[in-house]
């Protein structure tokens, strides 16, 4: 077997070490899932990246960016706060809107 290594072009930006509890998050969906007892059947994941506390959030696949971002601010950000660094990989059209509509929210 060969391994092969290949140099990005893209650079990758370290993550810095947060100085308290969810003040950096992480997030990702889960989707796929059986909807055998429940309505939603995906789950909208955000890890805390100082102590990898996770928070789940119910979700539909049909909730867009304003939807998924009004439930982000009605269960992380009104008990906890704002966060300074949110680290995701989603679509820049879709990460844009759930943007405007998080400082929307939070104002």
């Amino acid at each position: 077997m060969k391994l092969y290594h290949q140099h990005l072009d893209e650079k990758f930006n370290t993550l810095s070490v947060p100085s308290w509890k969810l003040e950096d998050v992480s997030m990702d969906f889960i989707f796929g899932l059986p909807m055998a007892s429940m309505t939603s059947e995906s789950i909208l994941v955000i890890v805390d990246c100082l102590t990898n506390l996770a928070h789940v959030i119910l979700v539909k696949t049909t909730h867009g960016a304003c939807d998924i971002a009004g439930s982000f601010v009605q269960e992380m950000v009104t008990p906890h706060g704002i966060t300074k660094e949110i680290v995701v990989d989603w679509n820049p059209s879709f990460l844009q809107n759930f943007g405007i509509v998080c400082c929307k929210n939070c104002t």
